[in-house]
């Protein structure tokens, strides 16, 4: 009986190490110093993962990857913290990276617009202007905002990826207020009736199909927050029922949220496609902070006591990190569920950080112009709470209700998105019959042409941006570290080094540095171009690799020797390397079981013809001399 017990204790532990018990969401009041402590060990987690513990966020892995999904998101997440990191790295590598894709035909990429519009606001977080960032093959600057919004339907249109190009080119769109000049092919007049356009018949948005989805949901209130405030009426055709349909922002994002909160899952949570996961709660918290909604108070968002931000600390690690789900899933196997994930992390470092700048009074996630005025604050503050003492008064007199319309026009119009209470204030003019004269808000988006976003330091931790433009002695010592001959691993260090010293006020002081640096950059990229024409050659001439035999010899032998010509760390980057390898052992070794199989049959040959040789010999010998028996009958 006792082996019995213990033999199903085992396979119960057995089955949990294997399918993990999914862990309940445990209601707490987070407070703000909570919520920094979270946001400091998912950084932590990441420098661990990427060997620099003691470092930058903003590593050589960091670095490396710069201008993509891989790290953007990061970069992003520590601008908007204002921490103190090598921003101005990031932005020499994604300069360099987008001077490189530029070159392509497609650019950056050819149907996805979010290519543009992520790398964007991961430049406008560490102080970048992505309006001036890289040159293209005719030598001018690149404009990514220009490029990849009011200008996209020069190559591809806006909406080719669907309802996330509309949302994220608006995002960007907003991000400074951008002006969109007359001959533009997308502006706030076209995007936002189209999103409008792509409500479900629920209320909520989805990627592709009918069955709403929260993330897009989420998404597409981030994306119209700043014109929640706004009376302009839009007419465009429902995707749904395809009938005309005319509806205000407001109305729109009113019936999105209520469908998010009946989404919301008992642990405050969210699943998307059938899977619980930190992704989706983390776009819902970044939808309702974009809002002014307090996800701590507000009963739309807390099931039984647990609060979206319970939903998103329900998947922390011990190690720091977030995990996807605790449900294993089949199409994305680096989702594990008993380990933090990148992806998940680092949406739930962004969405807490959203969650930050509200709780301290700052812009939203999104929006990158430098911080309003300690007084205009106070002003917006009193009024929020002005209009809500009204709404729960039960006493709205007309007056009351003229002189908080009266304030709120004061509010200047491209920062009235941040009266929150506003709805409430509109209603109540509605109710008492009285006229609304605001300005719609979409006109009065159009502010800037370019300029860098602005970082706030939100831990006062000093400068999120290196002010100084001198290259040290440190520096120098970095400089010396790289061999005369450098392999790829190198190139972030050339390029920041470059990018240094090329600015530096002191670029005197080191001779011959920015030159030697220009040369090893150089080099580099001549190795990287190696290697893409061998990754190129590779998928176009070797793929299947079960399919290559003799005939094959040459080319494979070839390229194996192109690679075994590089260093050992730059092999490691070409695609399919050990297929590679073992495609060529494979060839010769059925190289050389022809050649033995050939030998064989010679040898064969040669050994049956000596046999044959041999035969014939004997039976000659064994045969009478016939001509030596006619001489004796002759005679």
């Amino acid at each position: 009986m006792g082996r019995l017990v213990v033999k199903i204790v085992s396979f119960v532990c057995l089955l949990l190490i294997i399918n993990p018990v999914a862990a309940f969401a445990e209601h707490r009041d987070y407070s703000q110093p909570e919520i920094q402590q979270t946001i400091e060990k998912i950084i932590a987690w990441k420098k661990s993962v990427n060997k620099n513990a003691k470092g930058n966020l903003i590593s050589n892995e960091i670095l490396g990857s710069a201008g993509t999904e891989v790290s953007d998101w990061y970069v992003f997440a520590a601008g908007r913290l204002g921490i103190q990191d090598d921003t101005r790295a990031y932005l020499e590598m994604v300069k360099q990276n987008i001077t490189k894709r530029y070159k392509s035909e497609g650019k950056l990429d050819q149907t996805k617009a979010t290519e543009w519009h992520r790398i964007a606001l991961a430049v406008l977080s560490v102080g970048g202007d992505p309006t001036q960032i890289g040159t293209n093959s005719d030598r001018q600057t690149i404009n990514l905002v220009a490029d990849g919004v009011y200008y996209r339907g020069r190559t591809k249109p806006l909406s080719e990826q669907g309802l996330n190009g509309l949302i994220w080119g608006l995002i960007v769109l907003d991000s400074m207020r951008y002006k969109t000049p007359a001959d533009a092919l997308d502006t706030r007049e076209t995007i936002i009736p189209e999103i409008l356009a792509q409500q479900l018949k629920d209320g909520g948005f989805s990627l592709d199909g009918e069955q709403t989805d929260p993330d897009m949901t989420a998404m597409a209130i981030q994306a119209l927050a700043p014109y929640y405030n706004s009376e302009q009426i839009y007419t465009y055709v429902s995707s749904w029922n395809n009938k005309e349909t005319r509806a205000s922002v407001r109305q729109v994002v009113d019936q999105a949220l209520k469908c998010l909160s009946s989404l919301q899952r008992p642990d405050g949570d969210y699943s998307s496609w059938g899977m619980e996961n930190a992704e989706s709660t983390c776009q819902v918290l970044v939808a309702l902070c974009a809002l002014g909604i307090d996800p701590l108070t507000d009963q739309r968002f807390i099931k039984g006591e647990n609060t979206v931000i319970d939903g998103i600390m329900k998947y922390r690690r011990p190690d720091g990190g977030f995990i996807h789900s605790f449900t294993y899933d089949e199409e994305n196997i680096s989702a594990k569920p008993d380990q933090s994930n990148s992806m998940a992390s680092e949406q739930a470092l962004y969405a807490l950080t959203a969650y930050y700048r509200y709780l301290v009074g700052y812009r939203s996630l999104y929006d990158f112009r430098p911080e309003m005025t300690t007084e205009l604050k106070k002003e917006i503050a009193q009024l929020n709470q002005d209009i809500i003492k009204l709404k729960n008064s039960g006493n709205q007199n007309t007056s009351t209700i003229k002189s908080l319309f009266a304030r709120y026009l004061e509010v200047p119009i491209e920062e009235r998105c941040y009266v929150y209470s506003y709805q409430h204030l509109a209603k109540m003019i509605s109710d008492g019959n009285l006229s609304n004269t605001s300005e719609y808000l979409a006109a009065a988006m159009s502010i800037t042409e370019k300029g860098n976003g602005a970082v706030t330091d939100l831990f006062n931790t000093g400068s999120g941006i290196y002010e100084d433009y001198l290259f040290t002695d440190r520096d120098y010592q970095d400089y010396k570290s790289i061999p005369d001959h450098p392999s790829t691993a190198y190139y972030p260090q050339i390029i920041v080094l470059l990018g240094k010293i090329s600015n530096a006020q002191n670029a005197e002081d080191y001779p011959g540095v920015k030159e030697d640096l220009e040369a090893k950059k150089t080099s580099v990229e001549a190795i990287q171009e190696k290697i893409d024409d061998l990754n190129k050659r590779i998928m176009e001439t070797l793929y299947p690799f079960e399919k290559l035999g003799i005939a094959d010899k040459k080319k494979v032998d070839q390229i194996v020797e192109e690679i075994q010509s590089l260093q050992k760390s730059d092999q490691l980057k070409i695609m399919g390397y050990e297929d590679v390898i073992r495609a060529k052992t494979q060839i010769d070794s059925q190289l050389r079981a022809l050649v033995i199989g050939i030998l064989v049959i010679v040898m064969a040959i040669v050994l049956i013809a000596v046999v044959v040789y041999r035969i014939k010999k004997k039976r000659k010998e064994r045969l009478p001399d016939y001509e030596d028996d006619e001489d004796l009958l002759c005679n």
